[in-house]
This record gives structure tokens, C-alpha cells and sequence, in this order.
């Protein structure tokens, strides 16, 4: 009977060990907050929730890298891009007028880190992450077309790829390469990540991104365009 006993709790115990510690690792859905000071705004000034109004929003942890992803292709809302307000450059690195107009975009934005624990963060910490990459698909909330696809990478890679995205009714894939020129943008910028609470990050972006325009009959065309933005990343825990 003894052993018995024993043969029962040992189970018992895994599961209640098992059950702790996602208490204590699992984070619910991200709520996003976008600073009112930057390019990119909220539409309402309201946060983006996961799953309200057809809001998307997701964060990744795959060892020492953390992703994020936040889309309004499915949803009612956009954000307010103000592109107009922004640098912009062509392929030579001269100075262009703005090649988008500022107003309201469904976006869809992913931000990637490398080499990055964030629960192992301690609160107050910044971390500039000159690896980070961006990428924001921009769909043109009146017309329901996409009117851009913007992309921050390493400026050099070891090999030209694919980079894009397929969601719902809008897919778009460019070649990306990286200039040598790109080298000389990408030094002005940076891309930082604070932890400002047990739950909640800040998301610090100042940068000059690559962004294609579809075209029908060539390639897309490629400008560059500097866009700053912060937004506040929640997650909370069980307890």
C-alpha cells in the first residue's frame, strides 16, 4: 500500500511542478500602446488588444531570440502613419519628397531580436540591438491596397532571400539584398528595448528602413525611408 502511495504522488508532484511553472512563465496576449510623439500613432490613441476588433498580436520567445508581431489586416482599426513628416531618400541616398501620404494604414509589423532573454531583464535595463529586424507591410486603409512594404535588416547578408508576408488577401515578396550604400543608413539608426516593469517592455525605433512600392509592370521600387517610433509591449502573467 505504501508504494502504491508512492507510485501516485510522484505523477502528482510532476504535474503540480509542471503547473507552476507555467503560472509563473505564461504570458497572456500582448496589449500594444504606440507613443503619441512618434511617425507611427494609434488611430484612437487606444491600445491594440489580441483578439478585440480582429486586433492580431503575438510574441515569440525561441531560445535567447524574442519576436513580436502585431497586424490590422483583419481588424476595423489602423494606425496613423505620418510618412510626410519623414526622410525619405532614392537609391542614390538623395534627399526625396515624401512618396506616401500620412494617414491611416493597416499595418501588419514584426520586430525581431536576436540573442535576447527578456525575462532575464532586469527592470530599468536598455538594451540597443544593432541585429534587430523590422519589417511593417503598410495597406492603405481607404483603398484596401498595399501601399508599401517597409524592411530594417543587417546590411550585410550572407546570401540574397525572400522577405514578405501572406496574410489574408495580401501577399508580397521582394528579393532583398543589401546595398553597400544601405551601410551608411544604417549607422544612423538604432532600435532599443527597456524593460519597464515585470510586464511591460518599450520598444524604442529610430531607423531608416528600406521600402518597396509594388509595381505592376517592373520590380518594386525601392526608396528608404526614416521612421521613429515607440510603442509599449504589456504581457502579463498569471500571478
Amino acid at each position: 500500500m505504501a508504494l502504491l502511495k508512492k507510485i501516485i504522488l510522484v505523477p502528482i508532484i510532476i504535474l503540480v511542478l509542471f503547473a507552476a511553472i507555467y503560472i509563473v512563465f505564461y504570458r497572456g496576449p500582448p496589449k500594444v500602446e504606440f507613443s503619441e510623439d512618434g511617425l507611427i500613432v494609434s488611430d484612437t490613441g487606444e491600445p491594440y488588444e489580441d483578439g478585440v476588433q480582429g486586433v492580431f498580436a503575438r510574441t515569440a520567445v525561441r531560445g535567447a531570440g524574442f519576436s513580436f508581431a502585431l497586424s490590422l489586416i483583419e481588424s476595423p482599426r489602423s494606425a496613423f502613419v505620418k510618412f510626410q513628416e519623414a526622410y525619405w531618400r532614392d537609391g542614390h541616398l538623395t534627399s526625396i519628397p515624401s512618396r506616401l501620404r500620412s494617414k491611416n494604414y493597416r499595418i501588419i509589423l514584426t520586430i525581431g531580436f536576436s540573442n535576447v532573454e527578456i525575462d532575464m531583464m532586469d527592470v530599468g535595463e536598455v538594451l540597443e540591438i544593432p541585429s534587430a529586424v523590422v519589417t511593417i507591410g503598410f495597406i492603405d486603409a481607404d483603398a484596401g491596397e498595399l501601399a508599401g512594404y517597409a524592411l530594417r535588416t543587417t546590411p550585410t547578408l550572407p546570401e540574397p532571400g525572400l522577405s514578405g508576408f501572406s496574410f489574408g488577401n495580401y501577399t508580397f515578396f521582394v528579393n532583398v539584398t543589401a546595398p553597400e550604400q544601405h551601410q551608411a543608413l544604417y549607422d544612423e539608426g538604432h532600435v532599443t528595448l527597456m524593460r519597464v516593469s515585470r510586464d511591460t517592455w518599450t520598444v524604442d525605433v529610430d531607423t531608416w528602413l528600406a521600402i518597396f512600392q509594388p509595381n505592376t509592370e517592373e520590380e518594386p521600387v525601392e526608396y528608404y525611408v526614416r521612421l521613429s517610433f515607440r510603442m509599449t509591449v504589456t504581457m502579463k502573467t498569471l500571478i
